[in-house]
């Protein structure tokens, strides 16, 4: 897959579009209320290490359980505040079903499309790509599912 279409496929072209609301948002994954009520209660931690983002990375396999947050300097309070921002609306517009989704983080084509993530601990962050696939991930509540993605640091 050549990064054009990547970038299309993981919604680059989404952000001249209006962006959707959130009410837009939870329609799209038909989440209900308990599940709503779940997430805007669930920690969502944030950290800031500086990563050397040219490094390639080691592919890995994580529950979604062991992700706690993001690496960058935003301060939500839960998962469900990191979902009010997402801007990219191709991952809410593009997959009808949850498991069309599901199967982007468990079956991607190659390394290029894995989220990135570090490690602090047993805990894992986002760290630059995936951080929109993972946030809807945690609120779809595939919570226990492995997924692949490129571990780029751990701190001890």
């Amino acid at each position: 897959m050549n990064i054009g279409n990547l970038a299309k496929k993981y919604g680059a072209q989404s952000a001249s579009l209006s962006p959707l609301t959130t009410s837009q948002k939870l329609d799209y994954l038909k989440l209900p209320t308990s599940e709503i009520s779940k997430i805007k209660g669930e920690t969502f931690e944030t950290t800031w290490l500086e990563i050397d983002e040219s490094h390639i990375g080691t592919e890995i396999t994580i529950d979604i359980s062991d992700l706690v947050g993001i690496n960058k300097e935003d301060n939500f309070e839960s998962w469900f505040d990191s979902l009010e921002t997402l801007k990219k609306q191709d991952h809410f517009t593009n997959f009808s079903v949850n498991s069309a989704f599901e199967d982007i983080l468990t079956n991607p084509n190659n390394l290029a499309e894995l989220p990135r993530v570090i490690a602090v601990g047993d805990k894992y962050y986002v760290s630059g790509n995936g951080r929109h696939r993972l946030t809807i991930a945690k609120c779809l509540g595939l919570r226990t599912k492995s997924i692949k993605v490129v571990l780029l640091q751990t701190v001890a």
